[in-house]
């Protein structure tokens, strides 16, 4: 994790402050460069995110999530045997 936010620090996109409660916490705060970046992000992926969206209809992804959920409930109960 602090590499990450290191990185996106050394680029301008988060700002990074010693909190001041703790001498280990640091508080994060996005910059104006990084939520520029962030609006350019999603606005680029939205039509990604609405082609995915016809071709895999919400009801059809719910159905998946409950198939899923039970295939690792079933993993789950069978970890340690």
């Amino acid at each position: 994790m602090t590499n990450t936010l290191k990185k996106l620090e050394s680029k301008g996109l988060v700002k990074i402050e010693p909190d001041e409660l703790s001498g280990r916490k640091k508080k994060v705060t996005i910059t104006l460069k990084g939520e520029e970046l962030h609006k350019q992000a999603i606005a680029a992926s939205a039509p990604m995110f609405q082609e995915f969206a016809e071709r895999f209809p919400a009801e059809d992804i719910a159905k998946q999530i409950a198939e899923l959920r039970k295939m690792r409930e079933y993993l789950d109960e069978r970890r340690y045997r």
